[in-house]
């Protein structure tokens, strides 16, 4: 296939006419032939045309189904020629910058297409993570909060399981309590009574009798007394003790019942010998002491009304009662110890050991919430008892600070406990206590002013012995 080129350059130019000849087609014609979509095909017949070898052509074809028929001769001269081939190149590099133009709108098109695209994905890829986070968020939260109901539900649950146990144990307790003190004191007095002669028949006597228990029971009285002349606030020496003891107790069981009666009744009686001989110089070392006795209660449930037994027999207070201290057996069970002279002990004396036996107790109510209705029982019976220590002064005076020095030991001791149990109706019993109504405005010696002064604390707020256990 021949095709014409136009050259770049102005001699080629002239070249390419001289060698046209006498073809029957014009310049024009030629030119007319010569457009953006054939710039190729004239490329390419630049690189023919220098073979041709004749000045005249039948026919041209400028494309595969292009024919330019023979026609007319050249008639245009050489700087028409330049002109038009200049006009033609122009022609050609606007068609080439349109082009390059048109492509670089397109790839510019493109490429804000391509970025609009990248950022319409970015964005919906961000908004996909943020619906996952979202929803990976919401997921937790609510498997938090179910957690949290859940758990919620178990606390709620278990404080309603342990405010119903504690319900339960509380009225066991204070059904064990309205048992074990009775309205009358006379019959709680007997019942305490009873359990001492029945360990004087069916312990004492049967220990003595029987070597082979005696003398374990010997060998187990050198355990038991030391360990509890041990005992001080400390909670590690109260516990080690309190294991001690306990071991000693479990080992006398295992013998036989009347031997473990045995142990723990002197256990009650060391008691008792350790209150006359410290708590009565020092009332704070009560609790510690009480602290022993109600855990050993809670191991041993028969200990418990023994060592009331115990308690009541060397210091009757413990149930209020006044016994007629005019005979023998009265001043006995009002719990008066006859000196080696055989006179009974200085009143000063007795009430010393008296308040130092029943401070034990009223720590023992004091420690433990459940003692607290026999607390409460035993402040209105001793606030009951006639006539009151203020007409006492005249009548029986030893008698009226006795009550008095009771009633102080009490405040003392227990006086927190019940204020914190009884709130508003503990604070009236202490004022009635302290009243002039009861002890008097003056009078009465140091028990009567004692007690006056622990009123004016608890009016002032600052009644009651501060104690705490060391770790």
């Amino acid at each position: 296939m021949a095709v014409f080129e136009v050259a770049n350059e102005n001699a080629e130019d002239d070249q390419i006419v001289s060698s046209l000849g006498s073809i029957d087609l014009t310049a024009q014609d030629v030119w007319d032939l010569y457009n953006a979509q054939t710039r190729q095909l004239v490329t390419d017949a630049s690189r023919c045309i220098n073979s041709l070898s004749t000045s005249k052509i039948n026919r041209v074809y400028l494309s595969e189904h292009v024919v330019v028929p023979k026609t007319k001769t050249f008639a245009k001269d050489a700087q028409w020629i330049k002109k038009e081939n200049e006009s033609a190149r122009n022609r050609v590099e606007e068609s080439i910058k349109k082009a390059q133009d048109a492509y670089a709108e397109k790839i510019r098109q493109e490429q804000e297409r391509l970025l609009r695209e990248r950022k319409e994905q970015e964005r919906k890829a961000a908004e996909e993570r943020a619906r996952l986070e979202e929803q990976r968020k919401k997921a937790q939260l609510e498997q938090e909060q179910q957690k949290q109901r859940a758990d919620e539900e178990r606390k709620r649950q278990a404080e309603l399981d342990k405010q119903k146990r504690e319900k339960e144990e509380q009225q066991k307790k204070d059904a064990l309590a309205k048992k074990q003190f009775q309205d009358d004191p006379k019959e709680d007095k007997e019942k305490y009574w009873s359990i001492i002669q029945d360990l004087k028949q069916n312990v004492k006597k049967p220990v003595a009798e029987n070597k082979e228990w005696k003398n374990y029971c010997i060998s187990q009285k050198r355990k038991i007394t030391p360990r509890i002349g041990q005992v001080t606030p400390s909670q590690a020496q109260i516990a080690r003790i309190t294991s001690n003891l306990h071991e000693t107790f479990t080992a006398a069981k295992s013998q036989n019942e009347t031997v473990y009666r045995w142990v723990l009744n002197f256990f009650c009686k060391g008691v008792v010998r350790q209150a006359e001989a410290e708590v009565s110089v020092n009332t704070v070392s009560a609790y510690p002491l009480a602290s022993v006795c109600l855990k050993l209660c809670a191991m041993h449930p028969s200990l418990f009304d023994m060592l009331i037994a115990r308690l009541q027999k060397k210091c009757p207070w413990v149930i209020p009662y006044v016994y007629d201290t005019t005979t023998e057996e009265g001043m006995k069970k009002a719990g008066f110890k006859r000196m080696s002279d055989g006179r009974w002990e200085q009143h000063t004396t007795y009430n010393e050991r008296q308040c130092g036996i029943f401070a034990v107790y009223a720590a023992m109510i004091a420690l433990d919430t459940s003692l607290a209705p026999a607390g409460w029982k035993f402040f209105a019976r001793i606030l009951n008892i006639t006539p009151p220590p203020v007409q006492m002064i005249q009548t029986s005076l030893e008698r009226g600070q006795t009550i008095c020095a009771i009633v102080t030991t009490f405040l003392d001791v227990a006086g927190k406990a019940m204020i914190r149990l009884y709130k508003r109706q503990a604070e009236k019993l202490i004022i009635a206590a302290c009243s002039e109504g009861y002890v008097g405005k003056q009078g009465g010696q140091s028990q009567y002013a004692r007690l006056r002064i622990v009123g004016e604390d608890w009016t002032q707020g600052k009644g009651g012995l501060a104690f705490s256990f060391d770790p």
